[in-house]
Parts: C-alpha cells; sequence; structure tokens
C-alpha cells in the first residue's frame, strides 16, 4: 500500500496564503510541486521569524519545494520591516 502525496496547492490556495501575485508567478510555484504546506511554510518564514515550527505549516512539506516556493515569494513580496 502506497502512501497518499499531498496534491499540489491550488491557485486558489495559494492566493489564499500569499495575497494576490501574478498568474505566471502562481504557475512558478504550482511546477515547484509544492504542497499547501510548502507554501504557508515558505510564506510564513518570509513574513514571521517564528515560523520555523513545522507543525504550523498546515500540512505536509518537503524542503526542497518549501525552498523554491520561499525563493520565488521573495522576489515577489517584501518582507515587512524590522522596527
Amino acid at each position: 500500500m502506497r502512501a497518499a502525496v499531498a496534491p499540489v496547492a491550488s491557485a486558489e490556495e495559494i492566493v489564499r496564503i500569499a495575497g494576490v501575485l501574478d498568474d505566471v508567478v502562481i504557475a512558478r510555484i504550482q511546477a515547484t510541486g509544492a504542497t499547501v504546506g510548502d507554501v504557508l511554510q515558505a510564506y510564513l518564514r518570509l513574513t514571521d521569524d517564528d515560523a520555523v515550527d513545522p507543525s504550523r505549516a498546515g500540512g505536509p512539506t518537503t524542503a526542497a519545494a518549501t525552498d523554491a516556493v520561499y525563493d520565488i515569494l521573495s522576489a515577489e513580496i517584501e518582507a515587512p520591516e524590522e522596527e
């Protein structure tokens, strides 16, 4: 019996997590094979210093996909300035 593989995050799920993004950016994120958990983990890492806790990720993650999504989002979204 094979383990279930989490599906690639949908455009709607990506927008729900990261906000409005260009269709090309969404397609690039989906091309990484990222799950909802990967997208959420990458977004949290980008916007929240305390986001490294995997239990907050919202589903299964893979380091490679999370890193790829982080790179894509970091080019598109400005991280909040530290005060």
